[in-house]
């Protein structure tokens, strides 16, 4: 049986910021987050041992919003870039 559920409207791009995207790419593992409507100095993305966070706080105008992945072993975090661009965010960490 197929199941439709009415989302309120704005829902759509939340639940896909919350569940970005993860490739495995010959340069090592890449997240991307769609941010539509965003500014760059609106986002957070942190680190830490085995897990990326991207987060944003609430305003005025948008919710807050918290996504963590974590990263397996063979991938080196320290060396993680992140970039912004046209609402796309994307995270390249390579591998050992």
């Amino acid at each position: 049986m197929k199941r439709d559920y009415l989302l309120p409207q704005g829902c759509k791009d939340l639940i896909d910021v919350i569940t970005p995207k993860v490739t495995l790419t010959d340069r090592g593992l890449m997240i991307t987050a769609q941010l539509p409507e965003v500014r760059s100095e609106d986002i957070d993305v942190t680190c830490d041992a085995r897990q990326v966070r991207i987060s944003r706080k609430q305003s005025s105008s948008h919710a807050a919003f918290e996504s963590a992945t974590d990263v397996p072993p063979c991938y080196a975090i320290s060396l993680a870039r992140a970039e912004y661009f046209s609402g796309q965010l994307r995270i390249v960490i390579p591998r050992y």
